[in-house]
């Protein structure tokens, strides 16, 4: 069996003054002072499921479907949930991705629950943009988002809420 998964790990050093000036932009703190680590795989997007699961075929051309980690996208049997199946397919549909498990174990499973972007983006990406749209609610993902992630997919949440997109249209 190949092994095509490997490790992402994020820790690093700064002056006080790097520091102070990173925490004062940024409400939810510093993310390069974060430890993180994830399995990270890649594989084009076949089909997008609805607003917050699709399918990939990864590098070694096994199906995998996989849920966004820490949202919540409305049912299709609602119009925002089509609105959100459509908007992610505009994202994601025949794209290549990299996905972020926080458990090494799912890289073997059929179904895996993960952070997604696109090219070069922060991994998350995906994620927090459906959030930004008001595509998806945040549901606490517990140990598979670090402070740093879940409050960005809080922030991101309230900023549609604010701006009153999507499924905060009518809330």
């Amino acid at each position: 069996m190949a092994i095509y998964a490997f490790f992402l790990l994020q820790s690093r050093k700064y002056d006080a003054s790097t520091l102070e000036s990173t925490a004062t932009l940024n409400p939810c703190g510093n993310p390069l002072m974060i430890n993180t680590a994830y399995v990270l795989m890649s594989g084009k997007v076949v089909d997008v499921i609805n607003g917050d699961t699709f399918v990939l075929i990864d590098n070694l051309g096994v199906k995998k479907t996989v849920h966004l980690i820490g949202i919540k996208a409305p049912s299709l049997n609602k119009l925002v949930g089509v609105q959100s199946q459509e908007h992610l397919s505009k994202i994601l549909l025949n794209n290549h991705v990299t996905i972020g498990m926080a458990n090494s174990a799912d890289s073997q499973k059929e179904n895996v629950t993960a952070l997604v972007s696109v090219d070069d983006e922060s991994l998350s990406s995906v994620n927090i943009e459906q959030l930004k749209n008001g595509f998806a609610e945040y549901v606490d993902a517990e140990i598979s988002l670090d402070s740093y992630q879940s409050c960005a997919y809080k922030n991101a949440e309230q900023e549609a809420k604010i701006n009153k997109l999507g499924i905060w249209l009518t809330r």
